[in-house]
């Protein structure tokens, strides 16, 4: 399962020739697994009881799954609009790939943080290794199972992106108007 760690552009090109939905829900379900147990793990250190703890790692992992699913909808969307073909296999296998590395370097991450003094540095060095490896991954599992070259993938990868990024954008502008935290503005700076 590690493989995908160790030697991406391989495991991709045998993802390409078996195309086995199966395994990619298998490389999701343990990086929802790994993401689980590292929100526990952060939820604990803050102080966080445990029951608590447990139940705000639950609503995150099940929010996670939906946004895979989501992305690789806007994915599958991205090149029905560009190459003409619907391939939802392709767009959750680079989702899954791409999660799977970023869950493992954060649950690395995590644990170096309890080492004291270089705790901080050795997890923040981690995780800028696996966010470059889990975002190279995910562009190379694009240019591979779509059939497409770097342009196009880089281009579709930063579409999605930033729609994701508008689309939680404009969802927190939206509670916080409704919640009244957006009128909190004025009154905090002692305009009334």
């Amino acid at each position: 399962m590690c493989k995908i760690l160790f030697s991406p552009v391989e495991e991709i090109r045998v993802f390409k020739k078996h195309k086995r939905i199966g395994k990619s829900f298998l490389y999701l379900l343990y990086a929802l697994i790994i993401g689980l147990v590292s929100a526990m793990i952060f939820s604990l250190k803050l102080g966080v009881q445990f029951s608590n703890a447990v139940l705000y790692s639950l609503v995150g992992v099940v929010v996670l799954f939906v946004l895979v699913l989501f992305n690789a909808f806007l994915f599958k969307t991205v090149f029905w609009v560009l190459k003409g073909k619907c391939n939802f296999f392709a767009s959750l296998t680079a989702i899954c790939f791409s999660c799977f590395v970023w869950s493992v370097g954060l649950f690395v991450a995590l644990l170096l943080n309890f080492i004291p003094k270089a705790g901080f540095v050795l997890s923040a060095l981690v995780l800028s290794v696996t966010l470059i490896l889990a975002v190279s991954v995910k562009i190379k599992s694009v240019m591979e199972l779509f059939e497409v070259d770097l342009v196009t993938s880089v281009f579709a990868c930063g579409l999605v992106l930033s729609a994701v990024f508008i689309m939680v954008y404009v969802v927190l502008v939206l509670v916080m108007v409704n919640s009244g935290l957006g009128l909190m503005g004025p009154a905090m700076m002692g305009a009334y």
